[in-house]
C-alpha cells in the first residue's frame, strides 16, 4: 500500500536479536552477535531461511513468556502472558502472541473458522489476502483448501495483485480471508466489488477492518498524504480512513449480504480469556447468495 518494505531477512534477523533480548536479558554483546551472524546466515540461504528464523525468533520468546493462562490457536503455544504490538503506546491492548505475533482478531477469527464454517473439513477454492504468516501456515497445511494467497507487495505469494482489480475470473473462490486491508485503500468501495465479484455463489468473505464504534460515519479525506497527520487522523500512518459503524452497510453496496458477528460474546467465558480476546471485537461476514436452481 506505498510502504517501504524492509528486507525479509532483516525483519527476521530483528525478530531473532528481539527474542535473544527477552530470552537471556543482559546478554546485550551476544544478542548482537546473534543478529550479526543470523543476518549473515540469512544471506546464503533460500527463502524458506525466513521461515527458519521466524520461528527460532518465536521459540525464544516463548521461554520468557511459558505459561497456562493463554493459549494461542495459531501456533498452539501456552503463555503467562501477552505482549503489547507497541510498548510505547499506553493505551495498546492488542494482547499479541509472543511466540507468533497473533493478535486478538487472528484469534478470534481462527477459532470462528474451525468451529463455525466447514473451511477445514471441506474441500475449498480459499482467496487470502495481504497473508498473515501464522494463518498461511495452517491453510497451506490441510489437503482440502486450495489455497490462494495475495497481495500487492508481498513476497511469498501465488500471485501480486491490486484488490481493486485481483485478475480472477468471477465467481472462481468459495470462501476469502481479507484482515485489515480496506482501511489502506483509497478506492475500498471498488475493492468490495471485486472480493464479491470473484465470490462463487453461496460463498462466504470474512473482510475484518478496525471500526470505531463510537463514530457513526466513517471518517476519510483523500487529501490528507502527511503520514504524521494520517496517523492522527485515521490511527496509522498508512490508513486512508477510519471506519465508523456505518462499515456494514459500506460492505453492503455490493451484491452480498454482510453483518457484525458478536462471535466472541458466545463463547464461554473462560474461553474468551485464554485466548486474550479483546473487548468489541467483531468478526465481519459476508455470504453471497447461492445460485438459483435450474429450471
Amino acid at each position: 500500500m506505498g510502504r517501504q518494505r524492509v528486507p525479509r531477512t532483516a525483519c527476521a534477523a530483528g525478530g531473532l536479536l528481539r527474542a535473544s533480548r527477552a530470552a537471556r536479558p543482559g546478554l546485550e554483546g551476544a544478542s548482537q552477535m546473534l543478529a550479526r551472524l543470523a543476518r549473515r546466515i540469512a544471506a546464503l540461504l533460500p527463502a524458506s531461511a525466513e521461515d527458519l528464523l521466524h520461528r527460532v525468533a518465536g521459540r525464544l520468546r516463548s521461554l520468557r513468556y511459558a505459561g497456562s493462562r493463554y493459549r494461542c490457536p495459531c501456533c498452539g503455544g501456552g503463555f503467562a502472558r501477552m505482549l503489547s504490538w507497541d510498548p510505547s503506546d499506553p493505551d495498546d491492548d492488542n494482547r499479541m502472541c509472543p511466540r507468533c505475533h497473533s493478535q486478538s482478531r487472528h484469534r478470534l477469527l481462527l477459532t470462528y473458522l474451525e468451529r463455525e464454517t466447514g473451511l477445514f473439513s471441506q474441500e475449498v477454492r480459499l482467496l487470502h489476502f495481504a497473508p498473515e504468516r501464522f494463518l498461511a501456515r495452517i491453510f497451506r497445511s490441510r489437503p482440502g483448501i486450495l489455497y490462494v494467497p495475495v497481495d500487492l507487495e508481498m513476497s511469498r505469494v501465488s500471485a501480486r495483485v491490486d484488490v481493486t482489480s485481483l485478475g480472477f475470473r468471477e465467481a472462481c473462490f468459495d470462501a476469502i480471508v481479507c484482515n485489515h486491508v480496506l482501511e489502506h485503500v483509497p478506492d475500498d468501495e471498488a475493492a468490495i466489488r471485486e472480493l464479491c465479484r470473484v465470490l462463487a455463489p453461496g460463498g462466504w468473505a470474512v473482510v475484518m477492518a478496525p471500526v470505531d464504534h463510537d463514530r457513526a460515519e466513517t471518517l476519510e479525506d483523500p487529501s490528507v498524504r502527511d503520514p504524521m497527520e494520517r496517523r492522527r487522523l485515521f490511527g496509522q500512518s498508512d490508513h486512508v480512513r477510519v471506519y465508523g459503524r456505518d462499515y456494514i452497510d459500506r460492505l453492503n453496496r455490493a451484491e452480498w449480504a454482510a453483518s457484525e458477528l458478536h462471535y466472541a460474546d458466545e463463547l464461554d467465558p473462560g474461553l474468551r480469556e485464554s485466548l486474550a480476546l479483546m473487548e468489541r471485537e467483531y468478526i465481519y461476514l459476508a455470504r453471497k447468495p447461492p445460485a438459483p436452481p435450474v429450471a
